[in-house]
């Protein structure tokens, strides 16, 4: 293509100018360059790409692991891949009272009596290549406290998991939503 009509006179005015070959192959050099620099241009895709997947669980206190003031429950997950870890992001929401609320998620209870935070517990995650904890930590490691704690995490609760593998998502989504991720991402809801 670099000999054709478009670049032929220029090409030879090259050569007549300069007087030689070493011009006219800078000269291509150049023009590729700059052709091939236009075509490494990324294209961002629209939302719902194949990079992002969703993972439904259910976490229960009476199903975790407990030790002192903590309880946890441990997933597989493959979809977490080294490049998820390293270049992407894991983010979690549970069911809590009718809504997707982001994890982590610090709950205070208080006693009937006195309106005053008696302890608290925070629900979160961790996860590293394939594995994911959810977790509860309470401020408490008193026996009464764990009965209330599983009062309210006995019983199942479902937790999404959103798994983005290695591109980060953009700064104006709002990670604390999950409606919101799920819209962009076009995952269930």
């Amino acid at each position: 293509m670099a000999n054709g009509p478009l670049f032929a006179g220029r090409i030879a005015h090259c050569k007549s100018r300069v007087g030689g070959e070493k011009m006219v192959n800078r000269w291509i050099l150049v023009l590729s360059v700059m052709i091939a620099a236009g075509c490494t241009e990324k294209v961002v895709g629209p939302p719902g790409n194949a990079n992002v997947q969703s993972v439904f669980l259910t976490f229960s206190t009476r199903q975790a692991e407990h030790a002192s003031n903590f309880a946890s429950q441990q997933y597989i997950i493959p979809a977490i891949t080294p490049t998820v870890v390293d270049h992407g992001a894991v983010l979690a929401y549970a069911r809590l009272e009718g809504t997707w609320t982001a994890l982590p998620y610090t709950f205070a209870y208080e006693s009937a009596d006195v309106p005053l935070v008696d302890y608290a517990v925070m629900f979160g995650y961790a996860y590293d290549y394939q594995l994911l904890d959810l977790f509860l930590d309470a401020s408490s490691v008193d026996p009464a406290v764990w009965a209330a704690i599983d009062e309210d995490f006995g019983e199942p609760l479902t937790v999404k998991v959103v798994v983005i593998d290695g591109y980060p998502p953009p700064s104006q989504l709002d990670l604390g939503s999950y409606e919101e991720v799920a819209a962009y991402y076009n995952l269930a809801i």
